[in-house]
């Protein structure tokens, strides 16, 4: 059994709703190296997003 992370991805990895919506989304300068450090250490990323209008896009 993998242990997890689960994170929210807008404002907590990085940018927000407009800037996902509007393919300008950037991750904050820590996100990815902390995402890689967890998977290095075996934990599986899930990364969530309750912002429902994303999909409408």
């Amino acid at each position: 059994m993998n242990e997890a992370i689960i994170r929210d991805l807008l404002s907590t990895l990085g940018g927000d709703s407009h800037t996902l919506i509007n393919n300008n989304f950037k991750f904050f300068d820590q996100a990815v190296p902390e995402l890689q450090k967890a998977a290095e250490n075996g934990f599986l990323n899930i990364i969530i997003t309750s912002q429902s209008h994303i999909a409408h896009e």
